[in-house]
């Protein structure tokens, strides 16, 4: 392909934000106690694959091990493609939006998104549309939810007090 298929930095790739490393347990990654990251993606290729890591840390890192495991099988015509995308956002509060993906075409499966999560402001918990643009949305998105906090189940602050710029406690 023209452009890389998987370009996520290593923790968001096993669903590690900011840095910290904890463990995670699911179907498709996991990670251990000690840090031992694992990946489970089923990621088909016809040719072959090209894996390349960058360090742009300010830092050398140390120790830095891997392992990859395949096998030579044959690839069905028409099978799904492995394909992950990474981005930052930074929200204001006139216009709150997420995009989760964009410039998707042609038939697949979406398998999830993880989010680590930073608020910049003071009561207020990270309102935000969440949007999908898929087969050649322009300016609106084929998926849009009512904000981040429903699109991950915790609505109204996650279960915490919500205060207002009124003052008023809810």
């Amino acid at each position: 392909e023209e452009n890389p298929s998987v370009e996520v930095p290593i923790g968001d790739f096993f669903a590690l934000g900011h840095g910290k490393t904890y463990q995670v347990n699911s179907l498709p990654v996991a990670v251990n106690p000690n840090g031992g990251m694992n990946s489970y993606w089923p990621m088909p290729f016809k040719k072959g694959f090209k894996i390349t890591v960058t360090n742009e840390h300010h830092e050398d890192v140390k120790g830095f091990f891997y392992q990859i495991t395949y096998s030579k099988t044959a690839v069905e015509e028409d099978a799904a493609y492995f394909h992950a995308q990474w981005r930052r956002s930074m929200t204001k509060r006139t216009y709150p939006e997420h995009v989760i993906i964009d410039d998707i075409k042609g038939k697949g499966n979406y398998a999830g998104t993880f989010l680590s999560w930073m608020q910049y402001s003071d009561c207020w918990w990270g309102e935000g549309e969440v949007k999908f643009f898929i087969d050649g949305d322009k300016e609106y998105p084929t998926i849009c939810t009512t904000g981040t906090e429903d699109y991950f189940g915790g609505a109204w602050n996650f279960g915490g007090d919500y205060i207002s710029t009124f003052g008023q406690t809810y």
